[in-house]
């Protein structure tokens, strides 16, 4: 005998929150394998931006 898989595909709140979850999962998944380049891609950014505050507060003490 064949079992049936209940695959959730379209109507019921148990569909909609199962198919939910799966894409939380995967998103999670790529989240994680993302979260390193975004952390260097914000750190690099915010090292940039320190370095532009340094100059600039450098141009302004040297101005005046």
């Amino acid at each position: 005998m064949l079992k049936k898989k209940k695959i959730p595909s379209g109507g019921g709140v148990f569909g909609t929150v199962a198919r939910v979850k799966v894409d939380d999962l995967l998103l999670c998944k790529n989240t994680l394998g993302n979260v390193k380049v975004v952390f260097l891609s914000l750190a690099l950014l915010f090292f940039y931006m320190y370095d532009v505050n340094m100059v600039i507060t450098q141009l302004f003490y040297s101005g005046f």
